[in-house]
């Protein structure tokens, strides 16, 4: 009985631990992606308008708000589902 205790620990372990990668993953792309690439954007079209930093500057406070409303929907996720749990 005890080795099936602890097989079935060692597989609790590494779902835990394959769910915090897996969310960890997620929101690090979240983050990442909204940020950088709408800062890229706005870099680009500065380039292209003349308009520098106005462009850059946008799309790094809309991309910092985009990455904040994409967490903030992530945390919502796994609250209902550990509330349903």
């Amino acid at each position: 009985m005890k080795e099936t205790d602890t097989s079935a620990s060692k597989t609790d372990d590494f779902n835990a631990a394959t769910l915090l990668t897996k969310t960890m993953i997620g929101t690090t792309w979240r983050m990442f992606l909204p940020t950088v690439g709408l800062t890229l954007l706005g870099l680009w079209l500065d380039d292209r308008t003349g308009l520098r930093p106005k462009l850059t500057l946008m799309g790094i406070v809309i991309g910092v708000i985009v990455a904040a409303v994409l967490v903030f929907l992530q945390i919502a996720k796994i609250k209902r589902q550990e509330s349903n749990k």
